[in-house]
């Protein structure tokens, strides 16, 4: 094998140790082959590894029959049983059962190769951990996710990508640069986010995944959390608006902080005691009464007290409407932090 960068063999002992070391990104070099002479002197490069055998493409060459075969994940190889590996240093030798044992193909694997001109994405790529639950409350997301991803979620991103290029799904020269790795139903599982920056054809997208269902499990993201998790969670400003109690400040002393009071009052009435503080900080550190306004009906429907369904629970001894003009030099100096 060519190498120009002085890149050793690896050196295996046994089908164990061969195994151990054929994951995403292994280079396989074929010394040679009896039945497929076409191999001779490639470098074959792992793509998917399963339990009973592995996939590879050709190294640098994706249009290769070889590459393209298998829906892009390559040639399929099956371990065979230990008696038929032939383990010498870094060469192993692999017999043909099937044609009287004798020798189907000599090969040396590799480490999968470093190199110092990684493009942008891939130095900046982000693997997440996170619970499936979070999932949940991804409404406003969409992505692709595999299932069943064991082993290194870094050769899983890389792999994707690479296999994703060569389909032509990924365009101009983009990729994911993240992807979240979460468990559920005893699966390792795979998102890989549709972000602004990954140019993608959805269509051929949609096509690669239900021919590769069988081997990924491929699915979209708002297809599984409703199928695998029970649905998405309300969005947050929804539970909020829907905890949001009436609050008749419209007609009150227009003071800062006895609209504050009141609206605390209320929260704290309607078993919404941290919210009640939390709504008291933000208006405290805010910088104008017009400001202070807007928190409060963060927090607070802001009603009027001639609203009979309200206007028993606050006295209604003024008749300043919160929405009168204020000096505009009061409000440009009003700092409620100040007493």
């Amino acid at each position: 094998m060519n190498t120009g960068n002085n890149r050793q063999p690896i050196a295996v002992k046994n089908l164990a140790d061969f195994k151990r070391h054929i994951k995403p990104g292994t280079e396989i070099y074929v010394h040679s082959h009896s039945v497929h002479p076409d191999l001779e002197g490639l470098t074959r490069v792992v793509t998917r590894v399963q339990t009973n055998g592995f996939y590879s493409v050709i190294k640098g060459q994706p249009n290769n029959k070889w590459s393209t075969c298998n829906y892009g994940k390559g040639i399929r190889q099956d371990y065979e049983p230990a008696s038929f590996y032939r383990f010498n240093g870094s060469t192993i030798q692999i017999l043909d059962r099937r044609r009287g044992n004798r020798p189907l193909c000599e090969i040396e694997l590799y480490e999968k190769e470093q190199t110092q001109t990684m493009n942008e994405s891939e130095k900046k790529s982000v693997i997440s951990h996170i619970p499936a639950e979070n999932l949940r409350r991804m409404q406003d997301t969409e992505g692709l996710v595999l299932q069943g991803c064991g082993g290194d979620p870094q050769d899983w991103l890389d792999g994707i990508n690479d296999m994703l290029t060569r389909e032509d799904i990924l365009l101009d020269g983009t990729r994911f640069s993240e992807c979240a790795v979460f468990e559920h139903e005893g699966h390792t599982n795979i998102l890989f986010p549709f972000r602004e920056d990954v140019k993608l054809d959805m269509g051929r997208l949609a096509m690669w995944r239900l021919q590769t269902h069988g081997d990924f499990g491929g699915t979209w993201l708002s297809d599984y959390v409703p199928n695998r998790l029970g649905g998405f969670e309300e969005p947050q400003k929804e539970q909020a608006q829907n905890k949001k109690p009436n609050c008749p400040l419209i007609g009150q002393d227009g003071n800062v902080f006895n609209l504050i009071g009141l609206a605390a009052r209320t929260l704290r009435q309607n078993g919404l005691r941290d919210q009640a503080s939390e709504m008291q900080k933000r208006v405290y550190a805010c910088g104008s009464y017009y400001e202070a306004l807007g928190i409060i009906g963060e927090y607070v429907n802001i009603t009027s007290v001639d609203d009979p369904d309200d206007s028993e629970d606050f006295d209604d001894d003024s008749d300043l409407d919160i929405d009168c003009d204020e000096d505009e030099d009061e409000d440009e100096g009003f700092e409620p932090s100040l007493s």
